[in-house]
């Protein structure tokens, strides 16, 4: 039988066949849960393999710095790409290319070959995080999307709440490289579940010409930032920074001008619930790379705790982050989504006002009620501010809007670690983490919390308020 592709069979045959839309759904939250497993139990590794290749502070800090910044690179083309040619393809493709990632990363002989393998490994999760969450959509009623949604969003916080304890116990037991291969059975199984029972794609009817210079020009902006902000200290430092700064300005002139760009900006400024999500969606999520990759080194070299004492201890704010975003979804679907995640904000600016004034005999009660407050936020955020902004969105754009939505969270992710990577290369520069840098390691530590504490707080009075921007016709005339 040929496959369906016209949006209103497949909108039916859903309808009528309910396994294979919760088929779909358990496929996108497998996916959701293997990606955020993936960045939480190798961080709780990082000591064990900075150990292994006798790495410095910097090196190490690209094992989760350089997925990000893959991540941003490629989640807007990728989102373009699924519109066009069909987000389960797409999602197929990405899970696949994921697998065959984690298992290089695995063997990889040494710290830059790792690198290298964890870049390929990003491409795949971003070509499965721009589209995961539109198929989804796509396939369940609007009755039900907010839920659903929370549903899907869980997932992600399971994989952050597994992940420190099951890093830390396999790094204990089987080694640091048995943490990258214990998800290949899980992209396995998306695998079959997209192939055997989902039916038919999601594609845009016309096809547009596709920015390729913009994909480039994008990808000399993160590297160039990335690279400049961790060797600051050097004589090439600031020349990258200001090529950065260069490439930036170019990319947002591409997108204004450009007839087919590879973001509609005015999608996003002239939608005053897209735009409030995504602004609040990045400044929140600044203060989540610190989290992820500080707490991991601090609980290790500071406290002196074992990877799985530290895992344990870290499932504190990934638990919270799991239980949160279902209940959030279903208050999203009642009340005004944006006071909701308003709040959620709120109470992570909670959280980093505790774990700032962490020091060197805090005690592990100090850092769990900070990782409380900071995961009960960001659970409380999530779905409600996904919900906010997807559902103000044509359905045609959905694909490049959930991309939108996702850069958002990659976009915080990114300026997160570009501060912790300046932070790094001011402070330890090209020391290995021992005891001597201990002093300069709490020096980062606290500043980057800092930073985060603002960038919360900034990020509850966005979601709160309403912008003078023009609603989603106004955005739909403009296009």
């Amino acid at each position: 039988m040929e496959p369906l592709v016209n949006s209103e069979q497949l909108s039916a045959y859903y309808q009528a066949h309910p396994f294979a839309r919760w088929a779909a759904l358990i496929a996108v939250c497998i996916a959701n849960f293997m990606g955020s497993l993936t960045l939480s139990a190798t961080n709780v590794a990082i000591p064990a393999i900075a150990l292994h290749f006798g790495a410095t502070a910097v090196q190490v800090s690209w094992i989760p710095a350089i997925y990000l910044m893959t991540s941003v690179v490629l989640l807007l083309p990728a989102g373009r790409f699924a519109d066009a040619v069909g987000r389960k393809r797409v999602l197929t493709t990405g899970v696949a290319l994921f697998c065959l990632a984690s298992v290089a990363c695995s063997l990889a002989p040494d710290i830059y070959m790792l690198l290298g393998f964890r870049l390929v490994q990003a491409v795949g999760s971003s070509l499965t995080a721009a589209c995961g969450l539109a198929l989804v959509i796509a396939v369940f009623p609007a009755a039900i999307r907010g839920s659903v949604m929370g549903i899907a969003a869980s997932f992600i916080y399971l994989g952050m709440t597994a992940g420190p304890y099951i890093g830390g116990y396999f790094t204990e037991l089987y080694g640091w490289r048995s943490v990258f291969v214990m998800q290949v059975p899980l992209a396995l199984l998306v695998i079959a579940l997209l192939l055997t029972t989902v039916r038919g794609d999601w594609r845009m009817q016309t096809r547009e010409p596709f920015d390729y210079f913009s994909v480039a020009v994008l990808a000399v902006t993160v590297s160039s930032l990335g690279v400049g902000l961790s060797h600051f200290h050097t004589t090439y430092g600031l020349p990258l920074l200001v090529l950065a700064a260069a490439a930036l300005f170019t990319f947002i002139r591409r997108q204004l001008t450009h007839a087919y760009p590879l973001v509609r900006l005015k999608l996003v400024w002239e939608n005053r619930e897209l735009s409030r999500s995504f602004a609040t969606s990045v400044m929140l999520y600044i203060g989540n790379y610190q989290v992820v990759f500080l707490l991991s080194l601090y609980l290790q070299y500071i406290l002196g705790l074992s990877p799985s004492q530290a895992g344990a201890i870290m499932i504190v704010q990934a638990l919270m982050m799991t239980l949160m975003p279902p209940f959030a979804g279903r208050l999203s679907d009642r009340l005004p989504a944006n006071r909701i995640a308003a709040l959620g904000c709120a109470l992570a600016s909670c959280g980093f006002a505790v774990l700032v004034s962490l020091d060197f005999d805090s005690s592990k009660v100090h850092v769990i009620a900070g990782l409380l407050l900071v995961g009960t936020g960001h659970g409380m955020f999530s779905t409600p501010n996904n919900h906010a902004g997807l559902s103000a969105v044509p359905h045609e754009r959905l694909g490049i809007a959930t991309a939108i939505m996702a850069l958002g969270r990659n976009l915080g992710n990114v300026t997160g670690t570009g501060i912790i990577l300046l932070l790094v290369s001011v402070f330890l520069g090209g020391e290995r983490i021992q005891p001597a840098a201990y002093p300069a390691l709490m020096t980062v530590i606290k500043i980057a919390f800092g930073t985060a504490l603002l960038a919360t707080l900034t990020a509850s009075w966005i979601s709160s308020r309403s912008f003078p921007l023009r609603t989603i016709d106004s955005a739909r005339a403009a296009d």
